[in-house]
Order: structure tokens, then sequence, then C-alpha cells
């Protein structure tokens, strides 16, 4: 299954590098809401985020053809992502040092661990925030998130109109980030934000 699975994305990888414009949109469909999940979390934002996430699939789009190297597609677009939705951080940080110190800080600890406990604290605290969502929310974020259902998708499987299913998780995000700052510290936060997007 693992094996079908891999072929898949190696044949889509291919299909994206030779410009085939119809892959990428499902390239762009399979990885860019962990993305704008992220990016909304960090830049509170849904203006912000979208655009992060159209600059960050251009730049993958402008360098199509490095796609059929990469072996694990997960990690290339999250440090794609990471870098990106770090940088513009930076630019617009009243504190430009405390994202740049982070960015260093889970570059050299990341398997270290302390920074595994605050992964697995990250993780039990998204958990927690998902469960405290009202039901339709979360039964709309779980699809987007875990199943990776588009909006459109969404709307037909749950009967409600896709405008729905938007407010849906605009509220949800909102919830959720929320819950996250009552409850998490800064650098806790990135963990978890980052979580989302791994």
């Amino acid at each position: 299954m693992e094996d079908t699975a891999l072929n898949n994305t190696q044949s889509l990888l291919q299909r994206v590098a030779a410009g085939d414009e119809q892959a990428f949109r499902v390239f762009f469909h399979e990885y860019s809401n962990n993305i704008y999940t992220v990016a909304f979390m960090l830049t509170k934002s849904a203006v912000m985020a979208e655009d992060m996430v159209q600059e960050i699939f251009l730049k993958l789009w402008l360098n199509r053809t490095a796609l059929p190297e990469v072996t694990n597609i997960r990690g290339y677009i999250f440090i794609h992502a990471r870098n990106h939705i770090f940088n513009e951080l930076r630019k617009k940080s009243s504190d430009p040092r405390f994202i740049e110190e982070l960015t260093d800080y889970l570059g050299e600890v990341r398997d270290t661990p302390e920074h595994q406990l605050l992964e697995k604290e990250g993780r039990e605290l998204l958990q927690a925030a998902v469960r405290n969502l009202p039901t339709q929310q979360q039964l709309v974020y779980q699809l987007s998130r875990d199943e990776n259902l588009t909006q459109e998708e969404i709307a037909h499987r749950l009967g409600i109109s896709k405008h729905t299913v938007r407010n849906h998780m605009a509220q949800a995000l909102q919830n959720i980030r929320q819950y996250l700052e009552s409850n998490a510290s800064e650098v806790l936060l990135l963990i978890c934000a980052i979580e989302m997007l791994s």
C-alpha cells in the first residue's frame, strides 16, 4: 500500500516537473491546506495566509524540475513553507531577533529529547483545541486537515454550502488560535503550528 502511494506521488511529481498544470492543481490541493492553517495561525490574517500559500506554491512551480529528485515531499514542502513564513514574520515582527533565534533553535534541537517533549505537548494541546470546537467546526476542520478534502468536497459530504464550509473553517481556525494563545507559551505556540504543518 505504501509502495503504491509512493509510486503515485512520484508519478505526480514527474508530471508537475514536466509542466502538467492539472497535476499541479492536484499537488496544490493535496498540500495547501496544512500550509494555510499554519500561516493563518501565525499571522492571524486570512488574506496574508492565502498570499503566503500562493507565493510558496509559485516558488515550487518555478522550481518544479527539482521535484522528481525529492524523496520526502512533505519534508521538502515543510522546509519551503517554514522558511517563507518565518521570513515574512521576520519582516513584520517588532522583534525580528525572536523569530531568528526560534528558527535557529528549531533547526538545532529538532531531534533532542527536549524538543520531542515540546512536540508531544504541542500535539496534545492542538488536539485539545480541536476537541474544544463546536461539533460542526470540528468536523469541517478534521475533514480538511485529516482527509485533505477541498471546501467543495466537504460541502458535498456534509450537504451544506461551500460558503458555510468556509465560514466554519475560518471560525475553527480562529477558535483554535485563541485556545492555543490562552494555553501556550510563544515557543509552544509555534511548535503547535509546525505540528499542524508536518
